[in-house]
């Protein structure tokens, strides 16, 4: 029985321990030149309280309570570091007051905290603060509703690691509660932010920051001003956050000039319900990486989206469909003038409205302050001509240095010129743009009778530029000039085109371009004739020099067809490109002395000389050898004996032209058959139509030949006197061939 009265006394004892009131504990820093500590405080009474020097310092140690507002520790040692434990009992709140001595927290104890509002705020400028929290117990929160600016400044803080099972069900502030947090980057998706109104600001500042708070409850939340503000880390997916409450989205991704790390968040939240928002001003402010879909936002109450992209250089959605009938002021919406450090990314805005003119067509009737929206946003480009401006006051910067074209400038000064209800006495921001002929009426109206000001902009300047041929030759063809210029300007050309000589031409722009006059002059260069000097004739086969590729006057070009020694021909020189020259022609004579022809094996009666070989022509020249003949060494006379079995060569000489050698090989037949013919005649010759032959032996046969080896006709005569009738053959020389008995002879007849 004994024992089990132990053991139950035990359990008692370890259970209420378990229990036991726990002390709120922290760490204070080096005391240098005063004695005490001070802080703010909720009691409900007497608090206890109780220290302890850290080393190095000499072991001390003291205690007390206190009650009230502004509490004061006293009597710690000069220098030394304090461990201070606060009693539950009576203690709800602890307030730091910016005292920069404090450092660490060790244990939230179980204090009943009534509010976390400010609890270790500091005033310094972001990051300074040294507030740790190594505490491992979790605080009670259950009663507390605001955690506001709980720990504002806090830069060195990233803890505590527990924080993820914090209880803040009952919490509805949770605004600037990181802010300035610099190091901060815990968990907190577990966190039951059912009942948060006020997200304010509450990781501004918090530049590590960048954990996944997709899946909390925002349903109740109205206020998200700055809330991810300078926190450049995050980019995390929010998209399904209940924003149906929210009236307040200022500054919320908003981004300051001063950082040089781009602002990283670009996530889609085309889907938030913006439908109770009032203000969206700076909401996307130097955000330079943001580029999502919200043109489906329902903007129908929003009253300021001044600042709303300033900046954010990347964005460049479709807002046409926004409903802006209530906004007020849009002053600076889509400026782009960073003038901060220099940064790793593009300082141009790529605002286009996505390439849509829809937001031409925004309700503005409410809007009193347009200044800077479109401040060197200089990829925009429309006419805003149906905006209407009749509750501006402030019009200042407005157009500045943007991409709004002379074209769309001109339109829409004439539009709102054209409005009665256009204001009076506005200053119209407009650097750099430049206005048409035609805008010149509607700013004249503006000026003279509305009291307007205009800054910076200028009648048009600009010069359609082309670039195409200005230099022809004469007579060549000139295509269509373009009616379009590289700059995109549209017009017509006067006058007509000449290709005869050379004319200045105007470009005309249309009536709708913002462009003046340009000329062009085209330039006609008289074709030039090519000079040559003619080629001598040459003998076929001999050598032809390169014809000259550069004329006597200097045209540069080539001949057609390729060089023949072998035939008269026609070349075709044509210049080169780029010169203003003709084609000319040049005729080579190559002239041919034909190779003789005749049989090649004659026979002839003994004593026949040279002239008795039938060849053609007969005027050739003849060699007793082939080299002779080539050389043209030795030519033998006409009356030259013949020798049996001797072969001689026969030239043809055509001017100073030589034909190749034609070899005839003679043979002699014997004596006998001279006697056969020693009595022979032949008359007349030329002969006309009767060639009359006689002989002293009977002639059995007559055969005629044309000077070249072809039969024309025999005819069987067996008699010693006979007439041939040759009036039927052509003019021509003939060889006419008589055979008897034992031998034949051949003499030749010309033909009238």
């Amino acid at each position: 029985m004994k024992n089990k009265i132990t053991l139950t006394s035990l359990l008692l004892f370890l259970c209420l321990n378990a229990f036991a009131k726990q002390p709120f504990i922290t760490t204070w820093g080096s005391i240098f030149g005063g004695t005490l500590i001070s802080f703010e405080a909720v009691t409900t009474g007497p608090v206890a309280y109780s220290w302890v020097t850290l080393p190095p310092a000499a072991a001390a140690s003291g205690s007390g309570t206190f009650e009230g507002t502004n509490v004061t520790i006293p009597g710690l040692p000069q220098g030394a570091s304090i461990r201070l434990s606060i009693q539950p009992q009576n203690f709800k709140r602890f307030i730091l007051a910016n005292n920069s001595t404090f450092s660490e927290i060790n244990q939230w104890g179980t204090v009943e905290w009534i509010s976390m509002e400010n609890a270790f705020t500091t005033e310094s400028f972001f990051g300074s603060s040294l507030i740790a929290v190594t505490a491992t117990d979790i605080p009670n929160l259950s009663n507390v509703t605001s955690m506001a600016n709980m720990f504002s400044g806090c830069g060195q803080l990233n803890g505590p690691f527990n924080i993820n099972f914090w209880n803040i069900s009952n919490v509805t502030n949770l605004s600037g509660m990181f802010r300035g947090c610099f190091n901060f980057n815990q968990a907190l998706s577990l966190w039951n932010t059912s009942n948060v109104t006020d997200m304010s600001s509450m990781f501004e500042g918090a530049v590590s920051f960048n954990q996944n708070i997709g899946t909390w409850n925002t349903s109740n939340v109205t206020n998200l001003r700055k809330m991810f503000k300078d926190a450049e880390s995050f980019n995390r997916n929010i998209s399904n956050w209940n924003t149906a409450n929210v009236t307040d989205m200022s500054e919320m991704f908003s981004w300051g000039i001063f950082n040089t790390t781009p602002y990283g968040f670009n996530q889609n939240i085309g889907n938030w319900n913006t439908s109770n928002v009032t203000n969206m001003a700076g909401m996307f402010n130097g955000a330079v990486l943001f580029n999502q879909n919200i043109g489906n936002w329902n903007t129908s109450n929003v009253t300021d989206m001044s600042n709303m992209f300033n900046n954010a250089f990347s964005f460049n959605q479709n807002l046409g469909n926004w409903n802006t009938a209530n906004v007020t002021t849009m002053a600076n919406m889509f400026r782009a003038d960073f003038n901060g450090f220099l940064v790793p990314f593009s300082t141009l805005s790529s605002f286009t409205n996505g390439g849509s003119n829809a937001i031409q067509n925004w309700n503005t009737a409410n809007v009193t302050d347009m200044s800077g929206i479109f401040f060197k946003a200089e990829n925009f480009n429309y006419n805003l001509g149906n905006w209407n401006i009749s509750s501006v006051t402030n019009m200042s910067e407005m157009i500045d240095r943007s991409g709004l074209d002379c074209r769309n400038y001109s339109q829409t000064l004439i539009a709102w010129n054209a409005n009665p209800n256009t204001p009076n006495n506005i200053v119209l921001g407009a650097t750099f743009l430049e206005y048409g002929l035609e805008a010149i009426p509607a700013i004249n109206n503006l000026v003279f009778n509305k009291g307007w000001g205009f800054s910076g902009h200028d009648f048009i300047s600009t010069i359609p530029s082309f670039d195409f041929q200005t230099t022809y030759c004469q007579g060549s063809s000139i295509p269509p000039l373009p009616t379009v210029s590289t700059d995109g300007i549209s017009g017509s050309w006067i006058p007509a085109l000449n290709n005869t000589t050379t004319t200045t031409y105007s470009f005309i722009p249309n009536d709708d371009e913002c462009a003046i006059t340009s000329v062009v002059t085209i330039s006609i260069t008289p074709s030039i004739d090519p000079v040559f000097t003619e080629v001598s004739p040459i003998c076929s086969g001999e050598v032809l020099a390169a014809l000259p590729t550069s004329s006597n006057n200097g045209i540069i070009g080539f001949w057609s067809p390729a060089l023949n020694n072998t035939a008269t021909t026609t070349y075709t020189f044509t210049p080169n490109s780029g010169q203003c020259a003709s084609t000319t022609s040049l005729t080579v004579i190559v002239n041919q002395a034909a190779t003789p022809s005749g049989d090649s094996n004659q026979t002839f009666s003994a004593n026949s000389t040279l002239s008795s070989i039938v060849i053609s022509p007969v005027t050739v020249i003849w060699y007793a050898s082939l080299n002779d003949a080539l050389a043209n060494l030795s030519p033998l006379p006409s009356d030259f004996l013949l020798q049996d079995g001797v072969t001689y060569y026969a030239i043809n000489v055509d001017g100073e032209c030589r034909s190749e050698p034609f070899a005839v090989t003679v043979s002699l037949t014997l004596s006998v058959a001279n006697n056969e013919f020693s009595n022979f005649v032949y008359y007349p010759n030329p002969v006309n139509s009767i060639l009359n032959i006689a002989n002293n032996t009977v002639i059995k046969q007559v055969e005629i030949y044309s000077l070249l080896g072809q039969f024309i006709r025999t005819k069987i005569v067996n008699d010693m006197a006979f007439s041939i009738e040759l009036s039927d053959l052509p003019k021509s020389i003939y060889l006419v061939k008589v055979k008897s008995e034992n031998g034949s002879k051949e003499f030749k007849i010309s033909k009238l």
